[in-house]
């Protein structure tokens, strides 16, 4: 018998000879993209898709009757394919508006953003530029200050909304405290309490620096007439005319100024505030336009004042008012309320065709010299009883109406001389004074 033996050999593990693998690099060029197999299987899948909807539809059936039933069908998925066709067009149009209205909004914005930096950079400058011109104003020596006038006048000029206060600050120099060269005060009238009086001789250096700024002080006048003055219609005449950024006319505030030579002939002004202003040398206001309130109180005028044409077309306040010198007030119309309350002419004063077309206050106004008064027209109350005269009495070339108070003595015509004007005639004298002429048309109107 033979016995095998079975002998548990241990097990040996015999070295797989593998292929080494290729070390990735960079360098290597990538496999191109197989584009068969993309159009291979778009081609499958159109054509699967195709097959897949004829079948739906009944194309692979057998030929058979058209029933109701399938038209109505047909008729039902035509009808779904056509609302979903036009929710997905009305889904796409939204999501396009939106999308359009979003890029419409940010161009606003990135817009917006653009102004506010170019404004705030506009805004800066400017201010940067105001005030330089200011310090300038504040310097000591003459010809900086006039610099300073003509910065400021450039600022206004490319900036509307900042001309009233360009106006301001011109306006602001000018009521700075002022004593004028004895040259300028010997040409006031003697009458004037600003007539210098004999003394000592003058400080050559004080009047060397008061001669400078009055050069100053002309060229901001000259300034302020150049940028106000228009046609004598009250139109403006060039580009040169500033309005404020509203379109309203600039307003003048030269209360307690000291004034020489002061021209706005033919300005064309809002309202003015002169109250108790002096004006040395003469005084242009001819044809001047008043548009908004003349507030005047205790104003002087140490030399000749020339008012004729001027237009006032809202209410008018000169109360102690004084004319040191002759006043022409030749043709002036006032056509709202006025109060020349205690106003004093102490030189000789022309009226002539002067209108007053409402209610005019006289109380105290005396006219200490020979008066011109000739065709006056008083359209609305006047207490003419009130007027006093030094020199004679010129009341009976004057016109008014029914509604004028007048002194003793005095009566109306009784034929109109002019619509409801009648002569103011003298009782001693009525033959001479009855007027049938008529006065000119006023052209200018209200």
């Amino acid at each position: 018998m033979v016995t095998l033996a079975v002998v548990n050999l241990p097990s040996r593990k015999f070295p797989v000879q593998r292929k080494p693998k290729r070390p990735a690099s960079p360098d290597l060029p990538l496999k191109p993209m197989r584009y068969w197999l993309v159009v291979t299987a778009t081609i499958f899948v159109v054509l699967v898709g195709g097959a897949a909807g004829l079948w739906l539809v009944g194309v692979w059936d057998l030929p058979r009757p058209v029933t109701e039933f399938d038209r109505l069908r047909l008729d039902r998925i035509k009808t779904g394919l056509t609302i979903a066709a036009g929710l997905a067009a009305g889904v796409t149009l939204l999501v396009a508006l939106r999308r359009q209205a979003m890029s419409e909004r940010a161009q606003r914005y990135a817009e917006q953003a653009q102004r506010f930096a170019e404004n705030e950079a506009l805004e800066q400058r400017t201010t940067a530029l105001y005030v330089a011109a200011a310090d300038q104003l504040a310097s000591d020596k003459a010809p900086v200050r006039l610099a300073g006038l003509y910065a400021l006048e450039r600022l206004g000029h490319g900036n509307p909304m900042l001309r009233q206060t360009v106006i301001d600050v011109w306006c602001a120099y000018l009521r700075m405290p002022y004593t004028p060269p004895l040259e300028v005060l010997r040409q006031n009238d003697k009458k004037s309490p600003a007539f210098p009086q004999p003394d000592s001789p003058p400080d050559q250096a004080q009047e060397t620096e008061r001669q400078q700024e009055l050069e100053v002080r002309l060229t901001a006048q000259r300034l302020l007439a150049a940028h106000l003055r228009g046609h004598a219609s009250g139109g403006v005449s060039s580009g040169s005319y500033w309005y404020a950024e509203s379109g309203s006319r600039l307003n003048l505030d030269l209360t307690r100024a000291v004034l020489v030579d002061f021209d706005l002939k033919g300005c064309v002004l809002g309202s003015v505030t002169f109250n108790w202003a002096q004006f040395h040398g003469a005084t242009n206001l001819i044809r001047t336009e008043f548009h908004g309130n003349a507030s005047m109180h205790s104003i002087q005028f140490h030399r000749a004042a020339m008012w004729k044409g001027a237009r006032f077309h809202s209410e008018v306040f000169m109360r102690w008012g004084k004319f040191y010198d002759t006043a022409f007030l030749h043709e002036v119309r006032f056509y709202k309320g006025t109060d020349l309350s205690w106003t004093h002419f102490y030189d000789m004063a022309f009226l002539d065709s002067a209108r007053f077309y409402a209610e005019v206050e006289l109380q105290g106004v005396e006219f200490h010299q020979p008066t011109h008064m000739d065709k006056t027209q008083f359209h609305a109350d006047a207490d003419l009883e009130q007027l006093r005269f030094h020199d004679n009495d010129q009341l009976f070339t004057v016109w008014a109406t029914s509604r004028a108070t007048l002194p003793a003595g005095y009566i109306l015509s009784s034929t109109p001389v002019h619509g409801s004007l009648h002569a103011v005639v003298n009782q001693g004298r009525a033959s001479k004074t009855e007027r049938t002429s008529q006065p000119p048309e006023d052209a200018a109107g209200q």
